[in-house]
């Protein structure tokens, strides 16, 4: 009766571990819907990370030639530690080309990252995750020279308003997008963007401009009104002069 017990808790647990995703091929706590979205990505690009920022999301294409190990693992910065990256629509490009999606991939979440199993140390893997509308958080997943390319009609020159840490190699506006390429020849650390919408700047301008000018109106009345209160004083007498009114001074005093 006791083995008996045994062998039914053990095919709970193991229930218990196939319902909540441990056995299958995403590992748990993956959104494996997500995975398997659909999306179009630049393979084709020199740089080791390529990274397409559109509005609220971006796409990341990884070269893993050369990376050591098998499990590419992603997170992003918490409070205290280190948090999971929630992606979607993940692909794995082999070297001669073939690309595989989330389903024939391992994907899990471990040690506070998703850890994307690969299925060798080489070709690229590309994902899809979201961001601030404004502003990215990259961090520092490998080592290599970057290419990243901003929401159209977005600018990062003006410093009040745009952030580019660490300071990019390469700065380059493509007018027939109006999208701006920013690129670094090595990157080894976090990276942080802050951008902005290019008529803002020109709003900011005006809003200077106006305030400016409201400035000036106000200092100008505040000197017209000093005049007329000095134009008063005299016309009434009241100012005292310093200067020698040629009268000598009265006996003994002089």
């Amino acid at each position: 009766m006791t083995r008996k017990r045994l062998v039914l808790a053990v095919l709970s647990l193991a229930a218990l571990a196939a319902l909540a995703g441990c056995t299958s091929p995403f590992g748990g706590g993956v959104n494996e819907e997500r995975l398997n979205e659909n999306a179009t990505y630049e393979w084709n690009d020199s740089a080791d990370v390529y990274v397409n920022v559109t509005g609220g999301q971006y796409k990341a294409v990884y070269d893993v030639s050369g990376f050591e190990g098998t499990e590419f693992e992603l997170w992003r910065p918490g409070i205290e530690s280190r948090n999971p990256l929630p992606i979607a629509a993940l692909k794995y490009r082999y070297p001669n080309g073939t690309t595989v999606t989330a389903d024939n991939l391992t994907v899990e979440r471990r040690g506070g990252a998703t850890v994307v199993n690969l299925p060798q140390s080489s070709g690229k893997v590309a994902f899809t995750a979201r961001t601030d509308q404004k502003s990215l958080l990259l961090p520092s997943y490998l080592e290599g020279s970057y290419h990243v390319v901003l929401p159209e009609n977005m600018r990062v020159g003006f410093p009040l308003f745009g952030q580019v840490s660490p300071g990019a190699d390469e700065r380059s506006l493509d007018e027939a997008t109006g999208r701006v390429h920013l690129r670094w020849d090595e990157l080894s650390r976090n990276m942080s963007l802050q951008w902005y919408l290019a008529r803002d700047i020109w709003l900011f301008a005006g809003l200077v401009l106006v305030l400016g000018g409201i400035g000036a109106v106000g200092v100008s009345y505040y000197v017209y009104q000093i005049r007329q209160l000095e134009q008063k004083r005299e016309d009434l007498g009241l100012d005292v002069s310093d200067q020698d009114d040629g009268r000598d001074p009265p006996p003994g005093m002089g």
